[in-house]
């Protein structure tokens, strides 16, 4: 998890994120999934 390159919209005192998941689809095959979100400063 890693703070996102743009701030836009984030919420007073808190802070947008990019994280990285790796998955597993059918056939057991990997693949790695990209999700965006934010955080607030009270959690």
């Amino acid at each position: 998890m890693v703070p996102h390159h743009d701030q836009t919209n984030a919420p007073d005192g808190g802070l947008r994120f990019i994280m990285s998941l790796r998955i597993t689809g059918e056939g057991h095959i990997s693949s790695i999934e990209f999700r965006a979100g934010t955080m607030e400063h009270d959690g």
